[in-house]
């Protein structure tokens, strides 16, 4: 029907759906070149190619869009990797008026996914587009890369933690966090990493003992003082866990968070209830 920015939207829908699916990504391509959003299109492109970068055809279609956005240089380099792939491609493209410098050809150009290690600030943004998408372990490989030139870095401890909690991986992730806090004793959200870890390991007391560590590092971070009181509640320590949602409440009403608030005012009211019942008083 011709409505691009409808069709964007509807493909955008389906990848939060089934971010793996590579066939819906391609297909949304195809939608952002047509509607002039050459950026986006680029970039959906290389998400590709980081999952399964030994694509011809698809580097081609990448090299057409850096030419149409003005990146002539960065074109020829994905021409040339297509060509080294695909050598019966150089017809088509001489068709097209495009010729490519020998010497990008027999060069031993990177793939996709390897950078440069003084192109970390790439490495970074390529590891969290894959950790996005539920790449997890192709996120980690990247974030790994980074932390062997650059082992001082707090930040990639904590997302690599992060990719290796959401895989399962919980020792090697409380190991990264670990070392995240090591670099950086205040870090909050690594406290943080760490508790999630330990609960998913269904170990409720290093859980809340981290929770509470990352409240001390940061007293405004609410998600602390909320997963602290729900692992306090679990522990039967309901009046502590009435203060800590309270809190929660607070900082849910100083971010203007109505969403949250309905749901920690649930929680307190939840709590309060099992709190008379056993015939205790819930703190003010």
């Amino acid at each position: 029907m011709g409505d691009l920015q409808q069709a964007v939207l509807h493909y955008r829908t389906a990848l939060e759906l089934k971010p793996d699916d590579q066939e819906i990504r391609k297909e949304l391509v195809d939608v952002l070149r047509d509607a002039g959003r050459l950026d986006e299109a680029i970039r959906e492109i290389e998400l590709i190619l980081l999952v399964s970068p030994d694509q011809p055809d698809l580097l081609v279609k990448l090299g057409y869009a850096l030419r149409d956005a003005g990146r002539q240089d960065e074109a020829n380099h994905r021409f040339a990797q297509a060509l080294r792939l695909k050598p019966e491609l150089r017809q088509s493209l001489d068709a097209e008026g495009i010729t490519i410098d020998e010497s990008l050809l027999q060069s031993s150009e990177q793939r996709p996914q390897d950078f440069d290690s003084a192109d970390i600030g790439a490495l970074i943004r390529r590891a969290d587009q894959l950790a996005q998408v539920g790449q997890l372990r192709q996120a980690a490989e990247l974030y790994g890369q980074v932390l062997r030139s650059h082992p001082t870095d707090a930040v990639t401890h904590y997302k690599l933690g992060q990719v290796l909690s959401a895989d399962g991986q919980y020792d090697a992730a409380i190991k990264a966090y670990n070392r995240a806090i090591e670099l950086t004793p205040d870090f909050a959200l690594a406290y943080a990493g760490l508790g999630n870890t330990y609960r998913a390991l269904n170990d409720p007391h290093n859980a809340l003992k981290n929770y509470q560590d990352a409240a001390r590092a940061d007293p405004n971070l609410m998600a602390a003082h909320y997963d602290a009181a729900t692992v306090l509640d679990h522990l039967g320590r309901t009046e502590e866990a009435i203060a800590a949602m309270r809190r929660a409440l607070e900082l849910a009403k100083a971010a203007n968070r109505p969403d949250l608030i309905q749901r920690i005012e649930d929680r307190i009211r939840r709590y309060e209830a099992k709190a008379n019942a056993s015939g205790t008083q819930s703190p003010e």
